[in-house]
């Protein structure tokens, strides 16, 4: 299971995880949703490069993982 298919799925297991386990309403448990959809940030390539380690490889993550968050959000958005 390669890093896209976990940013797919982190979502759905943020939604499950807010409404069953912590017994949140609809809007709360959406809102933790979306929040879960949103893309790696750049810290982890800054460290990446300041570190001297795998740069190349964590520059590819945080820029699929934005990419694959526009579609994520928009849909949400636009069911929610």
């Amino acid at each position: 299971m390669g890093p896209d298919r976990r940013q797919a799925d982190w979502p759905a297991a943020g939604h499950l995880g807010a409404a069953m386990a912590l017994g949140l309403g609809a809007q709360e448990a959406f809102l933790v949703t979306l929040l879960s959809a949103l893309p790696t940030g750049t810290g982890p390539f800054m460290l990446a490069e300041f570190y001297g380690r795998n740069g190349l490889l964590t520059g590819r993550v945080v820029l699929k993982t934005t990419l694959l968050s526009i579609v994520t959000i928009a849909a949400l958005l636009a069911l929610g």
